[in-house]
């Protein structure tokens, strides 16, 4: 499974936004951070984390 079909699968049917900050950082940085498209699903997985805790 890729990194970004279990970002998807974890997003979507898990709801588990801090897992999904998790698999794509490790791929991302794999990359040495180059897939510009990952930082931002990474940084919405993030806000989504922050706003269901009312952060």
């Amino acid at each position: 499974m890729t990194p970004f079909i279990h970002y998807t699968l974890l997003f979507e049917c898990h709801a588990d936004y801090f897992e999904c900050h998790e698999v794509l950082e490790e791929a991302w940085q794999a990359d040495g951070r180059r897939h510009h498209g990952y930082a931002a699903l990474i940084q919405y997985a993030v806000i989504h984390y922050h706003l269901r805790r009312d952060n």
